[in-house]
């Protein structure tokens, strides 16, 4: 919209016409090894939180397929130390 000074009916018009044009003026999302690796060191956190957290075991219903699923209650203190 800033390439079409806020004009909607300019910026359909202009689509419309030339859909690759537009596409080719939108921003596109710069992937950085610096995100990459905070990305992935987030994934290792969780991960870790969710092997070393303690909570108490509990079991779900039994589904169609016969299996009994295995849940650990511990969101009271995996929330917390995922936001900090």
């Amino acid at each position: 919209m800033v390439h079409h000074k806020g004009s909607v009916a300019d910026f359909g018009s202009k689509l419309l016409a030339d859909p690759w044009a537009v596409l080719q003026a939108l921003p596109r999302p710069s992937a950085t090894g610096r995100a990459a690796q905070l990305v992935a060191c987030f994934a290792a956190f969780e991960a870790l939180l969710l092997v070393a957290m303690p909570g108490k075991t509990f079991y779900g219903p039994i589904t169609a397929g016969g299996n009994r699923p295995v849940y650990k209650a511990r969101a009271g203190a995996t929330v917390p130390s995922s936001c900090c």
